[in-house]
């Protein structure tokens, strides 16, 4: 589990995530993410989707995040781990 938090007013802001491998720094496919709040609930989008997601071999966006503290955590391993 990783913690993550940002402040930003009156800006869109933009993340990035990706998982890598420590043991050769390529991107892991396969993964499944999600944003959790304190309460280990999943974050959901503005049209009500939740921030859960399969890695692939690109990065995710998420556009417009809320400003606060999130935990980004695991549920299943990716290949190339």
């Amino acid at each position: 589990m990783l913690l993550f938090s940002f402040t930003l007013k009156n800006k869109l802001n933009r993340v990035e995530i990706s998982k890598i491998s420590s043991a050769d720094s390529k991107l892991v496919a396969g993964a499944v993410l999600q944003i959790q709040d304190a309460d280990g609930n999943i974050i959901k989008d503005k049209n009500g989707k939740n921030y859960e997601w399969t890695t692939e071999n690109y990065a995710y966006v998420i556009y417009g995040l809320a400003s606060g503290k999130y935990y980004l955590v695991e549920g299943e391993e990716g290949n190339g781990i």
